[in-house]
């Protein structure tokens, strides 16, 4: 295969001479490293004790390597799923065997914890291999709080604050002052769970929750 080593032998003569000196680490000895990078003949001229000379051709078929194609690096949240892509190839092994759903295909799916480079083995039809990576980026989720449980009497007001994040969203969307903003005014007529998702600026979202308790009026 393309940059791939081999190594030649021969032995019964006093003299070696190979040709052409291309790509080859001695053309004197009787073995000699050969790293073509192309189809090549090389030729070996020898000479035995009675100082009689032949000569051999060895040729060399040089297989290219597979041209494999990948997925661009990405970055995903703590806790998503990206997929990876390879092509190029008939068979594939990725080396990164951590938060991967299956090493031996060209698709997997994969959910690492932190920063990682998955790395592939692509191999082709003519047994030749090669390697390529993709970096996978993975972003913290956002401390996002809802502050504390409240309690508050029936037909009044509690104000509810966020923190933590870009961008907010308040649920259930019913007796609050906004649904996006991160302080609000919430005037639930029974006991309500909010439940508040932060989003910031890599577009990782975190949830937290609050309760409004509601306490009944005395009779009068």
């Amino acid at each position: 295969c393309f940059g791939d080593t081999l190594q030649f032998s021969s032995s019964g003569l006093i003299s070696y001479a190979w040709s052409p000196n291309l790509n080859i680490n001695d053309t004197s000895i009787s073995n000699p490293l050969v790293y073509p990078i192309n189809d090549i003949q090389y030729y070996l001229f020898g000479t035995d004790n009675n100082n009689c000379s032949n000569t051999d051709t060895i040729e060399i078929t040089v297989n290219d390597l597979p041209i494999i194609s990948i997925s661009n690096d990405t970055s995903i949240c703590f806790g998503d799923t990206a997929q990876l892509t390879a092509n190029g190839g008939i068979s594939f092994l990725w080396l990164n065997s951590d938060s991967i759903n299956n090493v031996n295909i060209n698709n997997p799916v994969i959910w690492p914890s932190q920063n990682s480079i998955y790395e592939v083995i692509v191999s082709g039809s003519n047994n030749c291999f090669d390697t390529a990576e993709i970096s996978i980026q993975v972003f913290n989720l956002p401390s996002v709080n809802a502050g504390l449980d409240q309690n508050i009497c029936y037909g009044d007001t509690a104000q509810l604050s966020a923190s933590g994040a870009l961008n907010y969203n308040w649920t259930p969307n019913n007796n609050i002052s906004s649904s996006s903003n991160p302080n609000i005014d919430a005037w639930p007529l029974d006991t309500t769970q909010y439940i508040l998702t932060g989003t910031d600026l890599n577009q990782c979202s975190k949830s937290d929750t609050v309760f409004v308790y509601i306490w009944n009026l005395p009779n009068a």
